[in-house]
């Protein structure tokens, strides 16, 4: 059965991708011309930090730490703060590592500036930390449009709750296809130790239509899908992270709807499983370069007699290589491998490593892909900056109806605000050269 959008791209399209080529080649052009008025702040450069720290040493004497100053928060508890701090009072100055202080500052993504200096205090020293808080309460305004339907949604978000940098957040997306309501909570945390916990519970109706990358609709039907998740880790450091992950996945069919097509059998799972994350980052004032690496593994136990006990087991990892401070080279795969029912495949098609596939109809049981992508800082106001990106990716992947493969070239923007906490959002456009259409999606900056 093929399904009614599969059709040649349109002129518009292809007008579009001609002119954001010729934006991003300009853009490009732009920034290696104009990298060194880009690169303006070293607030976050080791070499700067670190020679700050060693004047005050030569000129006062490798002296004992007497206090850490903060000032500029407003709503945010200090033990935030100090707990990403690892100098301790009466230890020498020689011993505090400002680069990494402001790294970890940065990873919370709750200060749009940060700044150290130093001030004697008799025959001691008091570390002083600057910060200017970002607006973390955010309404996100969510509106998603490609050939399997539009829809539009709005969730509320707050990264910084009672001001422990806690992040709760809910929210809903509408279509006439699919209505979908989330809440979450995320706590880095536990008390300022080093366990963490998060709990997400979703609830959502959908037409669901499954395809391949030439939009041919091998099945079709609707369902209620209801999914709660809790994990609970520890960090083990900085960059090794643990978790134990438990809840309940649970599908409901609308068996009255009359336009069913291959209709999956209905089932409901308990899960468990254990997450495994390493993550070894630095970070510029907006994009950050170096290693994270998260594997899964997952049991589906049977809810009742209609249910299948299966497994899977996935991963995720991106490498990103400085070039400038304004410029990175990232490398990023996914895959997966198990043996889900029809019910439960992955939807991968408009995600990072997929970007070529048909957004929210490729699903699959095993898959595996590659990006290699160029990320570039092309302007930068007051209030953030504007990056292009060229990548190509490649990928295999399997599912009930066709094991196939995709490869293709796709460019895209992302916008990353200055003071307000969200993630990079944008757009791209790529090209399947294995199936020949042109993809649209809405791109997210952040992966893990």
């Amino acid at each position: 059965m093929k399904n009614i959008n599969s059709r040649p791209v349109s002129m518009k399209i292809k007008r579009i991708i001609k002119a954001l080529s010729v934006l991003i080649i300009s853009l490009i052009a732009y920034t290696s011309l104009s990298a060194e008025t880009l690169d303006n702040d070293n607030n976050y450069d080791a070499i700067f930090l670190n020679n700050e720290k060693e004047k005050f040493i030569i000129q006062n004497g490798d002296l004992p730490v007497n206090e850490i100053v903060i000032h500029g928060i407003k709503k945010t508890s200090p033990s935030v703060i100090l707990s990403r701090i690892t100098i301790k009072n009466g230890d020498p100055l020689s011993a505090f590592n400002p680069y990494d202080a402001v790294n970890n500052l940065k990873k919370t993504n709750l200060f749009s500036d940060i700044t150290i200096s130093y001030n004697r205090n008799g025959d001691s020293v008091d570390i002083i930390i600057s910060l200017k808080e970002k607006w973390t309460l955010i309404p996100i305004p969510m509106y998603s449009s490609n050939k399997h339907g539009t829809s539009y949604g709005l969730y509320l978000m707050e990264t910084n709750f009672l001001g422990y940098g806690k992040t709760i957040f809910t929210g809903g997306i509408y279509s006439p296809e699919s209505k979908k309501l989330i809440i979450g909570y995320i706590d880095q945390s536990i008390l300022n130790s080093n366990f963490r916990g998060a709990i997400f519970l979703s609830h959502k109706d959908e037409i669901y239509q499954k395809g391949d990358s030439d939009y041919n609709i091998f099945s079709k039907y609707k369902a209620s899908k209801t999914l709660l998740r809790v994990d609970a880790g520890y960090s083990f450091s900085d960059a090794i992270k643990i978790f134990a992950a438990s809840g309940f996945w649970k599908t409901n069919l609308d068996y009255s709807y009359n336009e069913g097509l291959n209709v999956p059998e209905e089932m409901s799972n308990y899960l468990t499983g254990i997450i495994a994350r390493y993550e070894n980052t630095y970070h510029n004032e907006y994009l950050y370069f170096g290693t994270k690496v998260e594997l899964t593994t997952m049991s589906y136990i049977p809810m009742n007699n209609n249910s299948e006990y299966f497994n899977v087991t996935t991963y995720k990892g991106e490498y990103n290589h400085k070039i400038t401070p304004q410029a990175r080279l990232n490398f990023f795969s996914s895959g997966g491998y198990g043996n889900r029912p029809s019910i439960f495949e992955e939807n991968i098609g408009g995600k990072p490593g997929a970007r070529t596939l048909p957004a929210d109809i490729l699903c699959v049981d095993d898959f595996i892909n590659w990006t290699l992508s160029f990320e570039q800082i092309a302007f930068k106001f007051k209030w953030g900056v504007v990056t292009v990106l060229a990548f190509f990716e490649g990928g295999f992947y399997k599912n009930d109806y066709e094991t196939s493969h995709y490869y293709g070239p796709g460019i895209g923007t992302l916008v990353y605000l200055k003071n307000i906490a969200l993630p990079a959002m944008g757009f791209n456009i790529a090209k399947n050269l294995h199936s020949g259409y042109n993809e649209f999606s809405v791109n997210i900056g952040m992966s893990f």
